[in-house]
């Protein structure tokens, strides 16, 4: 894949079921879901990518994420973004409408992503429009989502993050130690691990009994692609208690 300062993105003449695989060469990646003010993002390396059922699982110490095949209408290298002086080469599985479900971010720079990606054919695609951000509101200090993920940590214990959206899913397990608030976001950051959850996207929350978990919910009790699992029994109570707020 060449490229050149006057082509920032390039569209890959590749196979999906074939890229998905190259990402265990890629070192530590930053593997982002997004959906309805939810951003739900795993980093460091992945172990291996399976194929099977229609879907590429993403495998490792700090990967637990699952990509429908079907869904992916284009695959997308971006080489606009840097952190400082360093390149932060991008790849984009996105829909048949041109929206991401899946974001890959090569921590490692652009010589790790060149080693991985480099022999495939590309071709250049014209600039997209930045899309206007959400108005970012200060958190407030009742607000459901911010509330919830305290309520967690103050219990304690084991739990999981899961965001299911059409097309991707992704979870972490692990024990919140901590909840901030910045930019507008309620905040869950760990090592290999970052949720941040856009203030006044959840509305409240509902215990899914069948399924043994929350489900995060918007304005118009609309499931918003986050939900948790937990002790059956903190989780219902705190459902019940988020109906109060």
């Amino acid at each position: 894949m060449e490229t050149s300062p006057q082509t920032d993105r390039r569209r890959l003449n590749t196979a999906p079921v074939d890229v998905l695989p190259l990402l265990a060469e890629l070192g530590r990646i930053m593997a982002i879901g997004r959906h309805k003010g939810v951003t739900h993002e795993r980093i460091g390396c992945v172990d291996t990518v399976v194929i099977a059922d229609g879907r590429a699982r993403l495998q490792g110490e700090a990967h637990e994420g699952a990509l429908e095949l079907a869904e992916i209408a284009s695959v997308t290298a971006d080489f606009t973004a840097a952190m400082g002086d360093k390149a932060m080469p991008r790849l984009e599985f996105e829909d048949s409408d041109g929206e991401p479900i899946l974001s890959i971010v090569a921590l490692d720079g652009r010589q790790a992503f060149d080693r991985a990606f480099g022999g495939l054919p590309a071709e250049p695609v014209a600039a997209v429009a930045a899309t206007p951000r959400p108005e970012r509101r200060e958190l407030a200090d009742d607000d459901p989502g911010f509330c919830l993920l305290d309520a967690l940590r103050q219990a304690g214990g084991t739990v999981e993050l899961l965001l299911e959206r059409k097309g991707f899913t992704q979870s972490w397990r692990g024990a919140i130690e901590k909840v901030s608030s910045g930019m507008g976001f309620a905040n869950v950051m760990t090592e290999s691990f970052h949720l941040h959850l856009r203030g006044g996207s959840v509305a409240g929350w509902r215990w899914q009994a069948d399924a043994a978990r929350l489900v995060a919910l918007d304005t118009q009790d609309r499931p918003i692609g986050l939900f948790v699992r937990g002790a059956d029994a903190t989780l219902a109570a705190l459902a019940e208690r988020g109906r109060a707020l």
